[in-house]
C-alpha cells in the first residue's frame, strides 16, 4: 500500500529548520527528505519522525514503502534568514565601520 503522510514545520521555517513527518497510512520502509538525506524510524510502530533541514530551498520529500512503492511527493519549503537591515544613514562612515568591526569580533 502506498505510504501517506503529513508534514509540519515545527519552528520559524528559516534554515536550519526542524520538520515533523507523520505517517498516516500505508507501509513505510524509509523516508527521502529531498535534501540528499534518507531516514528510518528508530522503533517498530513509530509513526512520527523529525528532520532538520540545514539549508534553505524547496525539497521534494517522500516516503518509500516496503515494495518500493513511493508516496506522493510533498514540497517542503525552507526559507533563508532575512537580510539584515541597511545601516542607519545618520551614522557616520566611521561609526558604521566600528559597528561592523564589533559585530565581526562578537563584541
Amino acid at each position: 500500500m502506498k505510504p501517506v503522510f503529513t508534514v509540519k514545520i515545527l519552528d520559524s521555517g528559516i534554515a536550519p529548520s526542524l520538520v515533523q513527518f507523520t505517517q498516516t497510512d500505508g507501509d513505510l520502509s524509509y523516508w527521502d527528505f529531498g535534501d540528499g538525506t534518507l531516514g528510518t524510524y528508530d522503533a517498530p510502530g513509530q509513526l512520527v519522525i523529525t528532520h532538520t533541514y540545514r539549508k534553505a530551498g524547496v525539497f521534494p520529500a517522500s516516503a518509500i514503502g516496503y515494495s518500493d512503492v513511493t508516496s506522493d511527493t510533498v514540497l517542503v519549503t525552507i526559507l533563508s534568514s532575512p537580510t539584515p537591515p541597511p545601516p542607519d544613514p545618520s551614522l557616520s562612515l566611521w561609526q558604521r565601520f566600528i559597528n561592523w568591526l564589533k559585530k565581526l569580533l562578537g563584541v
